[in-house]
């Protein structure tokens, strides 16, 4: 029979559980007191099974000061060659561990005995051990991460035992690319399993998907929905912050601050943010932060609230404390850099490799401290030592930091001898990558002035062994032999055909950014004599993944090949016949964009003869699925009068029909045709008043706000006139960003009176709206024009768009001249 103290208690959960411990009616944790005066709080189990084991005070000690530890999501194990120590994220010592049967410890011995244990227990039905094992394969602590063990033993745990945090990691899976690609409506029902199970958890997650679902359909539902919807959110959310779940604290205070689900309530949204960030929320904080600056919450609570925050993330969580430190010592968090740094010195005595190395840089660079290039020099020393430490125990990442460390002259003098050595241990270790990574490093003459011919043999000893694997299905090999050994330019290892070859073989199993890839080498003619017809085939079959971002992408690209006038005739059919076979293969369970597409090639001439009963036939079917954009263009043929005779009526109702979906354009036009719709029914004149009344009530407003600005600056003198501007066009930037919520095209005008007076962040913001395609599809190459009108003006994020699109080409043509021209420069400010 099980014991109770053999209860497995999911990450998540410990520091509750440990909380509930304090609380009941067994004798209250034990105080110690160690070395260094050093304080330890105890679990009433953690005190037995040290009893039990026979554990000393002072080997727990060592090994929480000196010893590696791994941070999990609520824990911590601290490790050495003698004991294991598991403390809560509450500070308090859960369990602890002999570590003697190691004659020197290992992280890979340690797990692989860890691996036996639990696989006697999960083959006895216990579900907790069936949790840990799968943690355990996907950890990578046993040398590769094992997935489908972990997906075995979940299964296992989540269908025969009901095990809820078994759920939870399967519904991650899915969420992920683990177990191929991503599964959202798997991954979805898992983590309503767990929530129906009360995992605090799965729902807050659960509450969260709930409320993004909310905001996105409230003005298409019903009431009825609406409260449904309403309920099952706050319900989700409260269970949740019931079970202690911070980031459901949050949101439930962030729906009372913006009125999500209805009235906005201020005073309970402070009062919920201050209690889950006195808990140690960083959402919190921030939001608080936000508030303070908003003069909404005064700086003295918010420091109260912060310093106690501070002290127990300090405490408890190093990566958390590496984190909130630094936003405190940039002056992003509160008025107290030195609580900060305090918080980044906390993580780096408990060996956080993160903490040591910013703490090195925050004294070499004076970054919430004095300029102190000793102590800097001995943090380095104390990272050297660490790398070292974890290098010894076969952590390949630690030994390639550990090479850096040497190459930069922060222990001194660069030293290639050592890096070598050192890169040189991560080879011995198997690891694939750091053959090439060696390799490349001997070409670039990196570790100092070794022969080329020494790199290119540890490059094709790694490629012999990627291939071997990729060959076995190996989708992580696969991935590496195309994206840095055959598409690299840099090494000459570039091989186009081989990386048609294996793109092929991943995009067939559904990878999205594969058959994007695919794609775009087919249309090189250098590389593959150009193949209009596999290229167009698998940007179609892109535009089927549930993938958004991918789908648009796929799509706009299409739209570009629409576009080009140097296709062959040959070509022309070819993206034709394949364009109309995809489309009858299609689901029509949402917006028809193909349809829109076929509707443009047949109205417009492009690629064909233009044929406007065909256009017709595909705008209504694509119409008909809620594309908005189709039926605002079957408008505009009745309007042309392309059928014979202009029929303004008929037009109207396409336009009512797309304006009704948030066609922007549509309502513009309707408002322009709002003398012409006498003929209508009352409820479509209605609906065309209203948009006609809301147009001109903005258009008043603007007009009004603009005369009041330039009324007021006339009264100032010239000294004020400069300040006047830039407020002025900030405020019009401000105003334009909030109007395209409203009124796109309102928006645009707004933004454009900003950006002609050279506000550059008003110019980036024309060109995300014309890039967006939201402004129309034919102008989206205007947004070049605003990006680079805010590139001079040195706007970085328009000199990286540009970057972005001549290099791949998205709404204009690819162009590697300019893109390098655009590259260089961003590299000041890199």
């Amino acid at each position: 029979m099980k014991k109770a103290t053999d209860k497995y208690v999911p990450p998540y959960l410990r520091r509750a559980t440990s909380e509930i411990t304090v609380n009941s009616s067994d004798p209250q944790p034990q105080l110690l007191l160690f070395s260094a005066n050093r304080q330890y709080f105890y679990t009433t189990h953690a005190m037995e099974r040290k009893e039990q084991r026979g554990i000393s005070e002072q080997s727990i000690d060592t090994a929480c000061q000196v010893g590696v530890h791994l941070e999990h999501h609520n824990t911590t194990t601290y490790i050495d060659e003698n004991t294991q120590v598991v403390m809560g994220n509450n500070g308090r010592i859960i369990t602890t561990l002999d570590n003697k049967r190691n004659t020197r410890f290992d992280i890979l011995k340690v797990s692989k005995e860890q691996e036996k244990q639990l696989l006697i227990k999960a083959k006895h039905n216990n579900d907790s051990a069936m949790c840990e094992l799968a943690e355990l394969y996907l950890s990578g602590n046993l040398g590769d991460r094992e997935v489908d063990k972990a997906h075995f033993w979940l299964l296992k745990a989540a269908n025969e035992r009901k095990n809820s945090h078994a759920m939870c990691l399967l519904s991650d899976m899915y969420k992920s690319s683990d177990l191929g690609s991503p599964d959202p409506d798997k991954a979805t029902e898992w983590l309503e399993k767990a929530a129906d199970r009360g995992n605090r958890y799965a729902l807050a997650v659960s509450g969260q998907h709930a409320l993004s679902l909310y905001l996105e359909i409230k003005d298409h539902i019903d009431d009825t929905k609406k409260m449904e919807l309403k309920n099952k959110i706050q319900s989700y959310l409260q269970l949740s912050a019931d079970k202690g779940a911070t980031r459901a604290m949050w949101q439930i205070a962030n729906i009372y601050e913006k009125g999500l689900l209805g009235e906005i309530n201020l005073p309970k949204a402070i009062e919920i943010y201050i209690k889950a960030g006195k808990e140690g929320s960083p959402a919190s904080l921030e939001s608080l932060q936000k508030l303070v600056s908003e003069g909404k919450v005064s700086e003295q609570q918010f420091e109260i609230v912060l310093n106690k925050a501070s002290r127990l993330i300090a405490r408890t969580s190093s990566e958390l404390a590496v984190d909130i430190g630094l936003q405190q010592i940039d002056g992003k968090l509160g008025n107290n850099k030195e609580r900060g740094f305090f918080m980044l010195k906390s993580a780096a005595e408990k060996n956080n490799v993160a903490a040591v190395k910013l703490l090195a840089i925050c004294y070499e660079k004076g970054r919430g401290c004095e300029v102190n290039l000793s102590l800097s020099k001995e943090w380095y020393i104390k990272l050297k030592s660490l790398y070292e430490q974890a290098g010894d125990q076969g952590n390949v990442n630690a030994l390639g930091n550990l090479t850096d460390l040497f190459l930069s002259g922060k222990l001194g003098k660069v030293d290639y001898v050592r890096a070598e050595q050192a890169f040189t241990r991560t080879t011995q270790l198997g690891d694939i990558k750091s053959y090439f990574d060696m390799g490349k490093m001997y070409i670039e003459g990196s570790l100092g002035d070794k022969p080329p011919q020494t790199g290119i043999a540890w490059i094709e000893k790694a490629i012999a062994l990627w291939e071997e694997r990729a060959a076995n299905g190996d989708i992580g090999a696969i991935k590496i032999l195309i994206y840095l050994v055959y598409l690299n330019k840099e090494l000459g290892f570039k091989d186009y055909q081989a990386a048609l070859r294996w793109l092929t073989i991943l995009a067939k199993q559904q990878n999205g950014r594969a058959m994007l890839h695919l794609a775009a080498l087919y249309l090189k003619s250098k590389i593959a004599g150009r193949n209009v017809k596999e290229a167009i085939t698998w940007l179609l079959l892109a535009t089927d993944l549930p993938e958004e971002e991918l789908m648009h992408i796929a799509a706009d690209r299409i739209e570009m090949m629409m576009l080009n006038k140097g296709w062959t005739m040959q070509e022309k059919q070819e993206i034709i016949l394949a364009m109309l076979s995809h489309a009858d293969q299609s689901k029509e369970d949402k917006p028809y964009r193909i349809g829109r597409m076929l509707g443009d090639i047949y109205s417009q001439g492009r690629l064909i003869e233009p044929d406007y009963i065909k256009a017709a036939f595909w705008y209504e079917k694509a119409g008909a699925c809620e594309n908005s954009t189709a039926l605002l263009k079957l408008g505009d043929l009745h309007r042309a009068g392309t059928f014979g005779k202009k029929d303004l009526v008929t037009a109207i109702k396409y336009f009512i029909r797309s304006a009704t979906l948030g066609n922007i354009l549509a309502q513009q036009r309707l408002v322009k045709l709002s003398n012409l719709t006498g003929t209508l029914d009352l409820k479509s004149e209605e609906m065309i008043k209203s948009w006609n009344d809301q147009y001109m009530q903005q258009t008043y407003l603007e007009k009004k706000e603009e005369s009041d600005d330039i009324k007021e600056s006339d009264e100032t003198d010239d000294n004020e006139k400069t300040v006047d501007l830039k407020i002025l066009l900030e405020k019009l930037y401000q105003k334009g960003i909030h109007e395209k919520h409203n009124d796109l095209y309102l928006a645009v005008h707004t933004l454009k009176r900003a950006s002609s007076c050279g506000h550059d962040k008003a110019s980036f913001e024309l060109g995300e709206l014309y890039a967006s395609g939201q402004l129309g599809e034919n102008v989206r190459s205007v947004a070049i024009l605003f990006y680079k009108r805010a590139a001079k003006e040195k706007n970085l994020e328009s000199i990286d768009r540009l970057v972005t699109q001549y290099t791949v080409g998205t709404i204009i043509s690819a162009d590697p001249i300019k893109a390098n021209k655009w590259i260089s420069r961003l590299m000041p400010y890199s």
